[in-house]
């Protein structure tokens, strides 16, 4: 009997199990080379990625390429038209689409990948065996070429007849011999035999001789090996080198029997069959330990007498109490060990001072199963909780520290409790960045949410990063200055969006950058495309954004060109935003956004996490409003001129406008100018309400902005005609509108810098042609006008009869000249059934005032206006007979075959000339509406220039040129004689007044178209008569 270590006692036989062999294990033995299978052979393959890229790194750049353009739609098609926005996202599509197809073909070849990547393997294989094979023929070239010139030795006689005589060479070495040539295998009979008769020296050497440990009792003896079982713990094999008594014990195989947990992908580095270079340090170390229970072998060469003594013993007794101590007994049960851990975590970690409580763990948070090792879960645990309360000491900081305006807000730093830790910090909008400690290293890291928007920043984050875990005490500094940086990168994205040129620094010294205010952070210059030197200036605050707009001044005298701010306005973002709150508040007040005031803005009382959230809409709308802002100034330094502006508490776009309606125009007040400044002097000022309104208008649009003057007509005419329409509001041109129910006429001016010119010049036009509507629809009232009547009325263009269907439209033109303007007037005879004109032919609906308008057209620039229309009317209607009347004439010669031609002279100045062209017949308009038809070869003029008194429509500038014309023209024949008996024809009848002078016939206007029909038949006969005695 032997003694267990243990404490047991066991008899040399163990306790064992032989199991019958099954009948696959009782075949005889395969013996032969191993061969390697196509896995193994695949591994061996060197692994070449030359031009190869990872799949999803292209879909994952794709997908953010995709985002990235989706983002930017969604900030720029809110300001484009609806068929520029349907053809922009049609192209989108359409771009887009293809990008996917060729994702997706990549996508569909990435199924081979695995093919191709092997055929590069295997390409890579055989291209480095064919550079070995080169190198081998450059080898044996270069060992060629270097043995030639190398001696031989001198001939080795005995060599040479063994091979001549025994055909071999039988002077080698026995180990070269058992080193070159191989043993023959044994066959699969010797191979069985050989595992079989060791199964028999095992099984006797487990029986007889070797102490086996109790928890090793349970083996079986199989394929030439033993395999002992702990239950729990493992199942190992073990093969002696030999057959002799002192040949040791070898190391085979071993399988755990107990699960090792912890992460899924570690399961590979410790699997339960160790194999390769794991099994070999198992193997190893078992090896070394089996050979320390071989007896010391007996030296041959010790002297007689001399023994090596025993290894020192222990009394059985104190063995006892050494292991198990004085109150134990011994037990034949065998007690096993137990893992205990314990967690100090270290002081001062990332310079942290955690506190004691945060770091306590509860014992069954610290057990081990012994049937489940799993240590990493445990460690895992300890570095959660330390990590946690790491980064709860930081929120703290970041919470109470000198950043704690900042970060104390709700939701702005939030620790995750899910997955692993993390220390979310709120920067921006949705911009976030989580704060991260790794498990393996205990470094700090910086990331983004992971969201598509964020890709790009990992380059910025991995600097903090470093700079981070050089000094961790700098978390919050490292913090803001991201939180900044996200800002002005959002701000600017939304600039870079809207088209707008920005400038993250101008050359402002220290000095002048202080004048933004002590706390602002960063700030944002946008420049005004209008103005180059204004900005609009996004201030950066800890809490929220500060709006300015600035004028600036580059200071030439200087080394670097500086700037400095002239003028700085603070812009109130709550009226633009459209609360209405802080609109009424202000709304009784003058405009707080002046240029040169430097008022504080007034900041909201609440700040939320969401105050940096700025949209592009808002954005868009501030930088409108900044145009605006500085187009109104011009516009202000225009009006300034004439000493009344005075700003308008709101503003209501007039009617007709709402097209160009926006929620900022209450932003801007309207100006109010007094007509008897901006109309003095002009014609029609006294159509003018005593207050002119100016409103600045569509100036969000940065590529044109205009004006709209406002003014209120003294009385109402109601435009009348076609162009009129239902509605009451019409719109005659494209810069005017006029709203009949009250009367208002809004100018619309494109250019703000010539926007009194422009309103001038529409003022002149269109009070003219109010007027000139006025004064009709009075003598249309006069019962001594019965024909007089307004046709149409629009503000441009005033059309009316004189007299029964025949009419005459008047227009203005070129109203800023020197000269006053022009007036163009068109005559007709519109159809109007309810006259007798109806029916006639286009020949006959032919006005011949139409061949006197240039001579017409300019009385009406002699005097008022009011006067000067009376008299052209009046001309007109005293003319109308004698136009009628050569209309007539000229008709009756053509009828007769004859030529003669009618023409104006002046404006009331007649004349027909005969076919002869030496004869001609005046009709002259005088006042009192008379008319004197005289001899064209007579001179009205004297000598001394003066014209004569009843010539009232003469014009003295033609005197000169009749008086050369007179030689050209001869007397009538006989005209006196003529003259006479047409007198006493026409006198005779009842109501004609007709009176012979010693130049012709005076008449009025009743009897012009009896008198000059007779007077020219008689005329034309005599001359006829006068030709045929010829």
């Amino acid at each position: 009997m032997e003694q267990i270590p243990n404490g047991g006692s066991l008899n040399g036989n163990g306790n064992h199990a032989v199991w019958p062999k099954r009948e696959e294990e009782q075949v005889a033995y395969t013996n032969g080379f191993h061969e390697l299978s196509l896995e193994e052979l695949e591994r061996q393959l060197p692994v070449v990625h030359d031009g190869q890229i990872p799949l999803g790194e292209l879909v994952s750049r794709m997908a953010q390429t995709i985002y990235a353009e989706l983002t930017e739609l969604a900030e720029t098609m809110p300001n484009m038209s609806d068929i520029q926005r349907k053809r922009v996202l049609a192209e989108w599509v359409v771009r887009t689409k293809k990008q996917v197809v060729k994702l997706y073909a990549v996508v569909r070849w990435s199924r081979d990948a695995d093919v191709v990547q092997k055929a590069m393997n295997v390409t890579a294989f055989l291209m480095d065996q064919n550079q070995q094979f080169v190198d081998a023929m450059n080898g044996l070239i270069y060992a060629k070429e270097s043995l030639d010139p190398a001696r031989l030795r001198n001939h080795d006689l005995l060599t040479s007849l063994d091979v001549l005589t025994a055909g071999s060479y039988l002077r080698l070495p026995t180990a070269i011999k058992k080193l070159v040539i191989p043993r023959d295998p044994l066959t699969d009979d010797e191979v069985a035999k050989t595992l079989s008769d060791m199964e028999g020296v095992i099984r006797y050497r487990l029986r007889m001789s070797e102490v086996i440990p109790l928890e090793m009792s349970r083996y079986k003896i199989a394929d030439g090996r033993v395999f002992f079982t702990a239950p729990d713990l493992f199942i190992t094999s073990l093969c002696l080198k030999g057959a002799q008594k002192d040949d040791g014990w070898f190391f085979a195989d071993v399988e755990f029997l107990f699960t090792v947990g912890g992460d899924p992908t570690g399961m590979e580095d410790f699997p339960r069959k160790p194999s390769g270079i794991l099994k070999r340090h198992i193997a190893d170390e078992a090896d070394a330990r089996l050979g320390f229970y071989l007896a010391l072998p007996t030296d041959p060469n010790l002297p007689l007498g001399v023994e090596i003594p025993p290894p020192p013993r222990l009394p059985e007794e104190l063995q006892e109490r050494a292991k198990l101590g004085e109150k134990t007994r011994p037990s034949d049960t065998v007690e096993g060990m137990r893992l205990e851990v314990k967690w100090e975590p270290q002081r001062g970690a990332l310079g942290i001072m955690i506190p004691l409580e945060a770091t306590q763990l509860s014992p069954e948070q610290l057990k081990i199963d012994s049937t489940d090792l799993d240590i990493e879960k445990i460690l895992q645990r300890v570095i959660q909780r330390h990590t946690e309360a790491i980064l709860f000491m930081f929120q703290l900081q970041l919470q109470q520290g000198p950043y704690r305006n900042i970060f104390a807000q709700s939701g702005a730093v939030k620790l995750l409790s899910e997955g692993s830790p993390a220390l979310q910090t709120h920067l921006c909008a949705d911009e976030v960045v989580i704060v991260t400690i790794d498990p393996r290293t205990g470094r700090l890291g910086l990331r983004d949410s992971g969201n598509l928007a964020a890709a790009g920043r990992g380059p910025r984050f991995s600097l903090f990063s470093e700079m981070l875990n050089e000094n961790p005490a700098v978390l919050a500094d490292a913090l803001v200055k991201l939180r900044l940086n996200a800002i002005t990168d959002m701000a600017e994205q939304r600039a870079n969006y809207l088209g707008l040129q920005c400038h993250r620094f101008r050359n402002f010294s220290r000095e002048e950058a202080q004048k933004l205010g002590a706390a602002a952070r960063g700030s944002l210059y946008i420049q005004l495309a209008t103005s180059p030197n204004h900005y609009l200036v996004l201030v950066i605050t800890d809490e929220e954004f500060r709006y300015a707009l600035i004028s600036t001044k580059t200071l030439g005298d200087t080394m670097y060109t500086n700037l400095i701010m002239e003028d700085i306005a603070w812009i109130d973002i709550n009226r633009i935003q459209g609360d209405r709150a802080a609109f009424r508040q202000h709304e009784a007040g003058d405009m707080d956004v002046v240029m040169g005031s430097r008022s504080q803005n007034v900041a909201s009382e609440t700040s939320l996490p969401s105050s940096f959230r700025l949209e592009s809409q808002v954005l868009r709308k501030l930088y409108a409003y900044c145009c605006l802002h500085k187009r109104r100034a011009s516009a202000e330094e225009s009006w300034d001129t004439l000493h009344s502006r005075h700003p308008s508490a709101g503003v209501v776009l007039p009617a007709g406008l709402d097209h160009l309606q926006s929620t900022l125009m209450r932003s801007i007040p309207a100006l109010c100018v007094q007509s008897s400044d901006i109309l003095a002097g002009a014609p029609a000022a006294e159509a003018a309400m005593p207050n002119i309104r100016v409103i600045p208008l569509n100036w969000w649009s940065e590529s044109q902005a205009q004006v709209v003057t406002c003014v209120k007509l003294k009385y109402v005419q109601q435009p009348i005609g076609k162009r009129a329409g239902s509605s009451a509001i019409i719109r005659p041109s494209k810069r005017i509108i006029y709203d009949t129910t009250e009367a208002v006429v809004s100018f619309l001016s494109e250019d703000i810098d010539k926007c009194v010119d422009e309103f001038t010049e529409e003022w002149a036009r269109v009070s003219k042609m109010v007027v000139i509507a006025r004064e009709v629809g009075q003598m249309a009232a006069d019962k001594h006008c019965a024909d007089v009547r307004l046709l149409s009325f629009d503000l441009q263009t005033v059309e009316f009869a004189y007299a029964l269907d025949y009419s005459v439209s008047i227009s203005c033109t070129d109203q800023l000249s020197p000269t006053g303007g022009s007036y163009e007037l068109k005559f007709s005879r519109p159809r109007n059934e309810l006259r007798t004109t109806k029916g006639l032919d286009d020949h006959h609906r032919y006005n011949p005032h139409s061949e006197v308008e240039p001579f017409l057209r300019n009385v009406l620039r002699h005097g008022r206006l009011a006067p000067s229309l009376h008299r052209l009317v009046n001309l007109l209607r005293d003319t109308l007979p004698i136009a009628l009347e050569l209309q007539d004439i000229q008709k009756r010669a053509l009828e007769a075959g004859e030529f003669v031609d009618t023409f104006a002279k002046a404006a009331g100045w007649f004349r027909v000339l005969h076919g002869d062209l030496r004869h001609a017949l005046d009709f002259r308009l005088l006042s009192n509406a008379r008319v004197v038809i005289l001899d064209a070869s007579h001179s009205l003029f004297q000598t001394d220039d003066t014209i004569p008194r009843g010539s009232y429509y003469l014009d003295s500038r033609f005197s000169t040129v009749i008086r050369d014309n007179m030689a050209v023209l001869q007397p009538i024949p006989k005209f006196n004689a003529i003259v006479q008996d047409i007198v006493k024809e026409t006198g005779s009848r009842r109501g004609s007044k007709v009176f012979s002078v010693d130049i012709g016939i005076i008449c009025d206007t009743s009897a012009v178209q009896a008198v000059g029909s007779a007077l020219y038949d008689r005329i034309a006969k005599e001359l006829r008569e006068m030709k045929t005695k010829t």
